[in-house]
């Protein structure tokens, strides 16, 4: 599974020196050193390594209890512990009267039942980083389309890649039966962050730690003027995109970026992508159908000024594979709707199975 990160933007630094002048008055962007990138990219894992650890363990059974006991009947159960008991992290079973068995845990246990979970690797690792320049095809796919109307946006703007691991993998966890288990587990995650030219340097835009230079920077982008740092927070100096950009990122959750990218696409009419993102469930109506329905929506958007930002601000699990995802879907009249949206993994992907609330 691709993980898609989102990562700052960044301008030319103004440093005394005649290096950095000369890059100034040429008009040229000092593109990020190696040092910039690992730092980015180490910062990035230190602030998500908890949520990364998550996407490696698994929470299909109370692996906290010990000792476990099993009615006979239960196949799928034991059969499941009868794996562990290969990996040691599990012993047995032994008979508990004529119904039962009993697993107890075995001498793996403690080095990967965590917090009543499975993990099937002790935690992240950043192994490489590279560069490349941002495209408009990137923007587009993370939402950000509109910074794109913006000459010279791209010129401040570069993709990172990063290229994780993970320290100590369970041997067991390339097994087919834990590989059912937790499909999701990926050996070897990657993906894209996006990064702005700031005036102090190269940053993330996803890190809230950022925003007093990234709200300026994207101002600058969208062709405004930058703002005092103490006069406004930056995300509202950003005209709503910083807040967008941060919202949008979601490691590891792609499903979190489907109220961002439905919406997007219903406002500047892309009707096929907006069709292109909903479960055969809601397809079954027709293509025809939907579009005149999502013009609908479009024009209701516009007459409100459009979307400035969608905020994802939580999700709840609804069934196998379905979640509801809370959303607030920000206006550029400055009001503010709260919704949700169904979604459903179809195939290893995420599709919206009922439309916004």
């Amino acid at each position: 599974m691709r993980m898609f990160l989102l990562a700052g933007l960044a301008g030319v630094v103004v440093l005394a020196g005649a290096g950095t002048a000369a890059w100034m008055f040429l008009g040229r962007i000092r593109p990020p050193s190696k040092a910039d990138m690992e730092a980015i990219g180490t910062n990035w894992l230190n602030a998500h390594r908890a949520a990364l650890l998550d996407s490696a363990c698994l929470t299909n059974f109370p692996y906290a209890t010990d000792p476990v006991y099993v009615a006979n009947y239960d196949a799928a159960t034991r059969n499941w512990l009868d794996t562990l008991v290969r990996a040691g992290v599990y012993a047995g079973p032994t008979p508990n009267g004529p119904f039962q068995v009993r697993y107890t845990h075995g001498p793996q246990a403690a080095a990967y039942v965590r917090a009543g979970r499975l993990c099937l690797a002790q935690g992240p690792k950043l192994l490489q980083t590279s560069i490349r320049p941002a495209s408009l095809q990137d923007l587009q796919a993370q939402g950000l389309g509109e910074l794109a109307q913006h000459k010279g946006t791209l010129e401040h703007l570069r993709m990172l890649h990063l290229s994780l691991g993970w320290q100590q993998v369970a041997p067991f966890a390339g097994w087919p039966q834990v590989h059912q288990a937790d499909p999701q587990f990926n050996t070897a995650p990657e993906g894209d962050l996006l990064l702005i030219d700031t005036r102090e340097g190269w940053k993330d835009a996803s890190d809230p730690a950022n925003t007093a230079t990234v709200g300026p920077a994207l101002r600058k982008l969208e062709g405004a003027p930058e703002q005092p740092i103490n006069s406004q927070p930056a995300a509202a100096q950003s005209g709503g995109l910083f807040s967008w950009l941060r919202n949008l990122f979601s490691f590891g959750h792609p499903e979190r970026k489907l109220p961002s990218e439905f919406f997007e696409d219903v406002q500047s009419a892309n009707y096929d992508g907006a069709y292109a993102l909903l479960g055969p469930q809601m397809q079954i109506v027709g293509r025809d159908k939907m579009r005149m329905g999502l013009s609908l929506q479009h024009e209701a958007l516009n007459q409100e000024g459009g979307v400035a930002g969608v905020e994802v601000t939580g999700e709840t699990d609804a069934g196998p594979d379905t979640k509801v995802i809370q959303f607030v879907l920000k206006l550029h009249d400055g009001q503010s709707r709260q919704g949700s949206m169904s979604v459903s993994k179809i195939h290893g992907k995420w599709y919206i199975v009922d439309l916004p609330q």
